[in-house]
């Protein structure tokens, strides 16, 4: 209390023992959207881990191009989990395996827009049917990864559309549940301008 610090000594102790309870109020979770509580789940996993570091994997903030349209490459997303990686050869996101595993984008955009999402991807046949959710700034969005016919198969997929704000924001990419098998090799997340389709 008033910024004074008081040490107490292990020594001094009678007893330690713990509650079990958590640090962060009891019933946080009620007053939080369930896009605030990812945000908040992103947030304390930043600080205990950072993303993880490949060659040709650099991430960084990215913004519309000329027209509009917004690219985010596997090559500028930050990966976090413990066998996701970034593939160099197929400049994907593979070993997409736990449950826990993400990827994260940051953005920035000069006005609000509404924009078509779409999916870059490769997926086995065998390993088809994982659902995955997408995150940003408050709209969520889910979707069931098809087949493509091979890992090296690409093809792109309509997920759906999202508005945007203005300003800077992070779009997030994780499993909706575990996962069979892998999940995706995701090369890119493709952002359409609505009004420019």
């Amino acid at each position: 209390q008033e910024g004074k610090e008081a040490i107490i000594l292990r020594s001094d102790l009678d007893e330690l023992q713990a509650t079990g309870k958590s640090l962060m109020p009891e019933g946080l979770e009620r007053d939080l959207t369930q896009q605030d509580l990812a945000d908040l789940i992103a947030y304390f996993q930043g600080l205990s881990t950072p993303p993880k570091k490949f060659a040709g994997n650099q991430p960084q903030v990215v913004r519309p191009s000329s027209d509009g349209l917004l690219l985010l490459p596997a090559t500028a997303a930050a990966i976090y989990g413990r066998d996701i990686a970034f593939e160099e050869t197929f400049q994907n996101v593979g070993m997409w395996h736990g449950e826990s595993d993400l990827v994260v984008w940051d953005f920035e955009l000069d006005d609000d827009r509404r924009y078509e999402v779409l999916l870059d991807y490769a997926c086995d046949n065998p390993s088809a049917g994982n659902h995955f959710q997408l995150d940003a700034q408050g709209a969520n969005l889910q979707g069931q990864i098809r087949g493509t016919g091979g890992w090296d198969r690409y093809r792109k997929m309509r997920v759906g559309s999202l508005t945007l704000r203005k300003g800077k924001g992070q779009l997030t990419v994780r499993p909706a549940g575990p996962v069979q098998g892998a999940l995706v090799d995701l090369r890119q997340i493709k952002l359409v301008p609505q009004d420019e389709e």
